[in-house]
């Protein structure tokens, strides 16, 4: 018998896709193995990441959005990203456009990964179940932003709450004889 009350579930995206009127970042490799999208310390890009409310999302909890990054040198500073996008709502059939959202987190004088806290919420009350997500990450240069290296992002995770589970589990087990017993070996 077993009984859970609360569950998160956590998506993550590392395929980033053009935005529409901003420069695309270009890709680059943190460590020379995973891939990163490297957006510049000189000019404002964006790219755009897609997550799918699951099915079994609890029908109210909001959408927390996090990234996980590195920087290309090993200098401090800050890190102003600006997050948008968009909501394919697949049981209206309607978009809901997610308006400009900003945050700013200082960064480490070194070139190790890292994982922001949370840079953008999405109100549960504009989600459903099979929804498409359409988040568009831009790197601010002229405010806010003031570390001189490269934005290596590497992925990015949004965190949902689960429906609860409960329930009873039970396993049955069926011995059988591979012998049938005689009359007199019955007591």
């Amino acid at each position: 018998t077993a009984q859970i009350f609360s569950r998160g579930v956590t998506q993550s995206a590392d395929v980033f896709a053009p935005v529409v009127g901003e420069p695309l970042p270009p890709s680059g490799f943190f460590n020379t193995d995973i891939p990163t999208v490297d957006y510049s310390n000189a000019i404002d890009q964006a790219a755009a990441v897609f997550f799918a409310v699951p099915d079994n999302w609890d029908g109210a909890s909001d959408g927390y959005l996090r990234i996980q990054y590195a920087m290309a040198g090993a200098a401090g500073g800050n890190v102003q990203v600006r997050t948008s996008g968009n909501i394919a709502n697949v049981v209206s059939g309607t978009t809901t456009a997610l308006g400009d959202a900003d945050a700013v987190f200082a960064t480490t004088a070194d070139t190790n990964p890292h994982r922001t806290a949370v840079v953008r919420t999405i109100p549960g009350t504009s989600l459903t179940k099979g929804s498409v997500i359409e988040v568009a990450i831009k790197r601010m240069n002229a405010v806010g932003s003031n570390n001189p290296s490269a934005f290596q992002v590497i992925a990015a995770t949004l965190t949902l709450g689960i429906t609860p589970v409960a329930g009873f589990s039970s396993q049955t087990f069926n011995i059988l004889l591979s012998t049938p017993l005689s009359d007199a070996q019955i007591v």
